[in-house]
């Protein structure tokens, strides 16, 4: 019998009603004669509130308690979820990460999937229950919970999914993968397919339907994923894993992303200059290396290394920059927009009417980085969004990927 691996959001999750909702879809899956393991988010708010929780009480989000704290978020939902399972008449059974057997090792707050080992969700599986999985963690080889990030309940989906050789399906609260965030850009359209590398640049600035990390790993494992919406029954957007159409025109614009949760830091020497290579290193050692688009500046004065980083990282920042000699200035009104495409670093045509868009909303942002996939710039938050309409029109509409799927 084939096996299904469906992931939930919080969002899908928020009230008791929508667990009900998602335990109706689920159950309809299971009658149509699959297998199948449930991956769960926490809750709305729940892993920030929890967060909060361990701050005012004096913990850091990388440590033991923290993730022993964080991660019952996802529990909560995993054992709500069964019993709404169970309200409908289906078996089912909730585990936490460590007992579906995924191993993690790394740093607590960043840890990787190591292995999965689901023997005993495979024994689940042929008694005719439903798994419901508490995704985001899994446990180190000493038997602590480790958390896997933020997002990582994707991850936990893709890695159950490579384990069991079953397909994956990620709902959401939108139809699928769009141009454009949908709730931002009205004229946004849905993505019937997507390549992977495409999406993992999408995911990495900001497009906030699938992680990164859970991308990487659905390509390197060939496991199909689909993007659906857990209140409909649009079939969604496939990320294709294997290729496909190569998109070989030059500088076509896939879509526009947005990325408010970002910081821009800028770590300055006090006098003598600041060995800004050093202070990379400690950041790398730290885990808190420059999420994008750093640079660096010499003067009389000393020097200046800025780059965009977490907000959750600010604390681990300050503490390497007295490290380093120097000091940390951070900027939160800035957002990230991100072109997402194919040879963003060949065509000038791209570049040109990025530059005149650019132009005339007056806008100078010295903070723009161009590779073969994307190109990102730091702009002012709050004319983000009337940015990534304009050059979502421009550059996008009848231009990028939906243009290419009569091709296939």
């Amino acid at each position: 019998m084939a096996i299904i691996v469906q992931k939930y959001g919080g969002s899908s999750l928020a009230t008791i009603e929508k667990i009900r909702g998602v335990a109706r879809r689920v159950v309809d899956t299971a009658a149509a004669g699959k297998q199948v393991v449930v991956v769960v988010s926490a809750r709305g708010r729940t892993t920030d509130e929890l967060l909060g929780e361990a701050r005012a009480l004096g913990g850091h989000w990388r440590s033991r308690e923290s993730d022993q704290l964080v991660s019952t978020g996802e529990v909560v939902s995993a054992a709500t979820t069964a019993l709404a399972l169970r309200e409908l008449g289906q078996p089912a059974v909730s585990m936490t990460g460590g007992q579906a057997g995924i191993q993690v090792s790394g740093e607590f707050g960043s840890a990787a999937v190591h292995s999965v080992t689901p023997d005993r969700l495979r024994t689940s599986l042929e008694e005719g229950k439903v798994v419901v999985v508490a995704g985001f963690q899994g446990v180190d080889a000493s038997g602590d919970v480790r958390t896997l990030g933020r997002g990582g309940s994707d991850t936990t989906a893709v890695a159950l999914a490579a384990a069991l050789g079953a397909t994956c399906e990620i709902y959401t609260d939108v139809d699928g993968v769009y141009t454009a965030d949908p709730r931002l850009v009205p004229r946004a359209r849905l993505l019937p397919t997507v390549p992977a590398p495409l999406m993992h640049e999408m995911a990495h600035t900001g497009a906030g339907i699938l992680h990164p990390r859970a991308v990487d790993l659905a390509a390197t494992r060939r496991i199909p994923v689909q993007v659906r919406n857990s209140l409909g029954t649009n079939p969604g957007t496939v990320v294709e894993v294997v290729p496909g159409n190569p998109l070989e025109s030059d500088g076509v614009v896939a879509a526009v992303t947005q990325d408010e949760d970002t910081t821009l830091v800028m770590m300055r020497g006090r006098g003598e200059p600041l060995d800004s290579w050093a202070a990379l290193a400690r950041m790398a050692s730290a885990k808190v290396a420059p999420a994008d688009l750093f640079a660096l500046a010499d003067s009389t004065h000393g020097s200046t290394l800025g780059f965009t980083s977490s907000p959750a990282r600010q604390i681990d920042l300050a503490h390497i920059a007295r490290q380093a000699g120097g000091t940390v200035e951070l900027r939160d009104d800035l957002g990230r927009l991100s072109l997402v495409g194919t040879r963003m670093n060949l065509c000038g045509a791209v570049i040109e009417t990025l530059a005149e868009i650019l132009s005339t909303h007056g806008i100078r942002s010295p903070w723009i980085a161009i590779s073969e996939r994307r190109i990102s710039i730091l702009v002012p938050r709050g004319g983000m969004r009337r940015l990534a309409l304009t050059i979502h029109d421009a550059l996008v509409l009848g231009r990028g990927l939906e243009a290419h799927s009569s091709d296939r």
